[in-house]
């Protein structure tokens, strides 16, 4: 997908496009998959007296952590985390590595967190901690990318993305902005390694860790190479960029084999998580027995087209009336989903959150069928189950991208869908 702009700058051995290309190209895929005409419901907090609560609990722990000396931090969302009055549950650090690290989360929903859990658990919630360094910092990095960009490079740039050198610049000084910050936090904190989860979303933290010359480890969180073009490059060596991690650990040998085909990172830094092949033996019967029922399909939620995801699962209760569909919102969602529910309005619809059933991959294992619009879910789903489905009703949807597998069955309606 970029391969002819990723040419370039290796034939031509420019030092700084192949530094900024990773920020650059993930928000070109941004741009291009998430358009005008797809809605993002993704939910934001509303509430200015938690949110300065939250900025006060981050000050405290910051300065508690003088005290609290750790080998790692870890970068994390609370879309994917729990926290309680005995300990953080995260679906990426297990209890054997979390005793030995700091918590610094990306928080976009205040209102569904037990704040004095978060005070007591020594959560710092970074994007508030940053949004602070910010303001007070004030620096402006304008003047230092002057020139920074080859000419004929922001030309290419402007003709095949539309993306214009202010707009480039923009996000520059705004990269630059919190790499700062976040040096200093790492400095701060006094740690050796650290670990993040999305690094594409995160080039700030990456970049910062990696000129500090610390450990930079990604924990996967869905798609990676060849669906998502932040997981792939071209040439026959690894991306020379700070904002690339050193290592990754994967969830299974599908996306180990995919990765090392990839040059995100050399191949000695591709890792197998240890537990990666615990999904497939799940207990399908422990499902059942805590959803009380088993003839249903699974919906991965994204928080997005929200308006064809209703028309889909209205179709589909009428074409297969003995089904139940499960909607598994997004993380991201919150009560978002409550749209879906409304407006489908059929008691067939069941809503399965991760307060009911944590373990995605124990739904989907349980399911008779499983769509999404696009996801990592899917090649669970593959794994699992030998087929998934894909709502196709996204412009330069991830999913589309290299996919050569029979068993990814694409459909606009249901009416296309045959041997459920």
């Amino acid at each position: 997908m970029y391969k002819d702009i990723e040419r370039y700058i290796i034939d031509n051995k420019l030092k700084n496009e192949s530094e900024v290309w990773p920020l650059l190209k993930y928000k070109i895929t941004r741009k291009d998959t998430i358009d005008n005409d797809t809605t993002d419901m993704e939910y934001k907090s509303n509430s200015y007296i938690r949110i300065l609560i939250a900025a006060l609990i981050s000050v405290i722990n910051l300065f508690l952590s003088i005290f609290r000396r750790k080998e790692a931090v870890f970068f994390g969302a609370l879309t994917r985390a729990k926290i309680s009055s005995n300990g953080i549950q995260d679906e990426f650090i297990g209890k054997k590595l979390q005793g030995n690290c700091f918590f610094l989360y990306h928080c976009a929903n205040f209102e569904t967190i037990n704040l004095y859990f978060a005070l007591k658990q020594g959560v710092i919630f970074e994007n508030v901690v940053v949004k602070i360094f910010n303001l007070i910092s004030r620096r402006k990095y304008t003047k230092e990318f002057d020139g920074y960009l080859s000419n004929d490079f922001l030309a290419l740039l402007k003709e095949k993305y539309d993306l214009s050198e202010d707009q480039i610049i923009s996000l520059l000084v705004d990269f630059r902005l919190k790499r700062d910050a976040y040096k200093s936090i790492i400095q701060f904190l006094k740690v050796n390694k650290v670990l993040v989860v999305s690094s594409y979303t995160k080039p700030a933290i990456v970049s910062a860790a990696n000129r500090l010359n610390k450990a930079t480890i990604e924990y996967q969180h869905g798609l990676l190479a060849p669906f998502h073009p932040s997981y792939q490059y071209a040439g026959s060596t690894s991306w020379c960029s700070t904002f690339i991690p050193k290592e990754i650990v994967l969830s299974s040998n599908f996306w180990k084999h995919n990765m090392e085909k990839a040059n995100f990172v050399a191949l000695e830094g591709i890792l197998l998580a240890q537990d990666a092949q615990s999904s497939i033996n799940l207990d399908q019967q422990a499902v059942f027995d805590k959803l009380g029922y088993n003839n249903f399909v699974t919906f991965t939620g994204q928080g997005i087209c929200y308006n064809e995801i209703i028309v889909f699962i209205k179709e589909f209760l009428i074409e297969y009336p003995n089904y139940i569909l499960v909607y598994r919102p997004h993380p991201r969602e919150h009560n978002n989903y409550t749209t879906v529910v409304k407006k489908v309005a059929d008691p067939r619809l069941h809503v399965v959150d991760r307060n009911l059933l944590q373990n995605t991959t124990a739904l989907i294992n349980a399911s008779k069928a499983h769509f999404s619009i696009y996801s990592s879910c899917h090649f669970e789903a593959l794994e699992l189950l030998g087929k998934t489905y894909v709502l196709d009703v996204m412009k330069n949807n991830l999913m589309q991208i290299d996919c050569k597998n029979d068993n990814i069955i694409f459909f606009k309606s249901v009416s296309q869908i045959t041997n459920l």
